[in-house]
Parts: structure tokens; C-alpha cells; sequence
């Protein structure tokens, strides 16, 4: 899926403010499902390398939606990765195929207001993984 922002918008309905939150990665799965015509999609969106719009490095978004658990829903998490760019960025590959799985399988059960919407600000709790 894109990289860049602009096409995160256009392409996928991103409207968040920022692209760093679970709101966008939402978003961006959501969208990624319609514009495939996906059953299942993942959206990541995080920062690996140096802090950016005040995210913090290690800091990964990643959102899951199945179209036929949860009302097609998506389910966004937040992670905080410790080590290198390269690490982080594999521990995010991990943490999503985990997080699909999960939701795949009933777990968690972790998904949106009823609104089908996510918080407007990223404020949930975010999971620190070593």
C-alpha cells in the first residue's frame, strides 16, 4: 500500500489528521479493503527510524479488519518496539500477523465505538514489546 501521505488520503480515505494514530491506520485498512475488494486487510503506519510529528521512534500503529468478524470493523493497536529501524520494522511485521491472526480467530475482540469510529486522538494504550 502507499507510502506516501498523500496517497494514504486519496487512495485509501485517510481523513485523521495525522497518519501517525490508530484512527489513520484505521483508515487506511478500511480502505484498503474496499479499493482490493479484500476479505482482509493490514494497515501499518509508525515510526522507525527518528521522531516524526511527535511520534516517538519504536512507536507502530497497525489496524486489521476481516470483513465478516466484528461487522467489518477494524481493530487498531498501538506498539512500542525497542531497537534499530530494521528491528522495529520486523517486530511491526510480527505484531501484524499476530494481530491478524487474532483477528481471524475471535480473539481480543478489540474493535471500534459503536460508531464504527476510532478516537479522534491516539490515546490508547500502547503495548511495549522486547
Amino acid at each position: 500500500m502507499p507510502y506516501q501521505e498523500d496517497l494514504k488520503r486519496r487512495l485509501l480515505g485517510v481523513a485523521a489528521s495525522s497518519v501517525y494514530c490508530e484512527q489513520a491506520v484505521a483508515e487506511m485498512a478500511v480502505g484498503a479493503a474496499r479499493l482490493l475488494d479484500a476479505h482482509v486487510a493490514i494497515a501499518t503506519s509508525g515510526v522507525a527510524g527518528e521522531p516524526v510529528d511527535g511520534t516517538a521512534p519504536g512507536t507502530v500503529y497497525i489496524a486489521t479488519v476481516v470483513d465478516d468478524v466484528a461487522g467489518g470493523r477494524p481493530w487498531a493497536r498501538t506498539y512500542r518496539f525497542d531497537g534499530e529501524a530494521d528491528e522495529v520494522c520486523d517486530a511491526a511485521v510480527a505484531a501484524a500477523l499476530r494481530q491478524v491472526h487474532e483477528h481471524l480467530t475471535g480473539g481480543g475482540r478489540r474493535t471500534l465505538s459503536r460508531s464504527g469510529r476510532p478516537p479522534p486522538r491516539c490515546s490508547a494504550a500502547v503495548r511495549r514489546v522486547s
